[in-house]
């Protein structure tokens, strides 16, 4: 009965710092007494989950937006060693709600660790967790979560996995010295059904995007490769 107590008081005072530190965040007041809120619903129905989520404060200060992020963890039933891989102050709210969502849609945390992983900027992330959102294999959003990508190449990989491109024909142009627009026309190319003897014609660092576009949008008109001629000081004949 005491320990119930103590527990009890201890949990008050939590509540009260929560709002002292909080409440000073102007902007944010609505949010910070809806948080108190659930908190306090917490704790009368669900004790024992009170008690985890305080461990995930101690030393710790955290915004009140990635206040939401952890509360909306638990609500979606998140384990707690789950939340706590995110409940990091050093962590943005988007990158808190990415590796939140990330867990909900039942990655492991090989994977979602990567969206944590510091090497990466934000776009990037939010690319693999694109990725995760549109059920895309383990395997293939570890093939293009790599930092030698910029946002915009991942999301020309990421397009392709998601629109039935083999991993063949993604390799084809998953390489750096492809920028995102030339990605773009190769992709393009296996979509609207060329082959890829076709698609290797034009699939050439050395050329503009707008000379791949043209090479490949005559292809699909049914030019042959013969009639296809290339010169790498000249433009593009056909």
């Amino acid at each position: 009965m005491f320990e119930d107590v103590k527990f009890k008081k201890l949990s008050v005072e939590f509540l009260k710092l929560i709002q002292r530190r909080y409440l000073s965040e102007d902007l944010y007041k609505g949010n910070v007494y809806l948080i108190l809120n659930v908190l306090t619903k917490i704790l009368k129905q669900n004790p024992l989950g009170f008690v985890k989520l305080l461990s995930l404060f101690v030393g710790k200060k955290f915004k009140v937006s990635q206040l939401e992020q952890i509360l909306l963890g638990f609500y979606e039933g998140l384990k707690v060693e789950q939340i706590a891989f995110y409940a990091k102050p050093k962590l943005t709210t988007e990158e808190m709600r990415i590796i939140r969502e990330a867990f909900k849609f039942g990655f492991s945390l090989d994977v979602i660790s990567l969206c944590a992983k510091p090497d990466f900027y934000f776009a990037q992330k939010e690319e693999i967790f694109l990725g995760i959102k549109k059920r895309l294999s383990e395997e293939q959003v570890k093939f293009y979560a790599k930092t030698e990508f910029r946002a915009d190449q991942m999301k020309q990989i990421r397009l392709g996995f998601e629109n039935g491109l083999t991993l063949e024909q993604v390799k084809l142009y998953a390489k750096p010295e492809f920028n995102a627009e030339q990605m773009e026309q190769i992709r393009y190319g296996f979509e609207h059904g060329l082959t890829l003897e076709q698609v290797m014609l034009y699939a050439k660092p050395e050329f503009s995007w707008g000379q791949m576009c043209e090479i490949r949008l005559r292809l699909e008109k049914g030019v042959s490769k013969k009639e296809v001629e290339f010169s790498e000081e000249e433009e593009v004949e056909l």
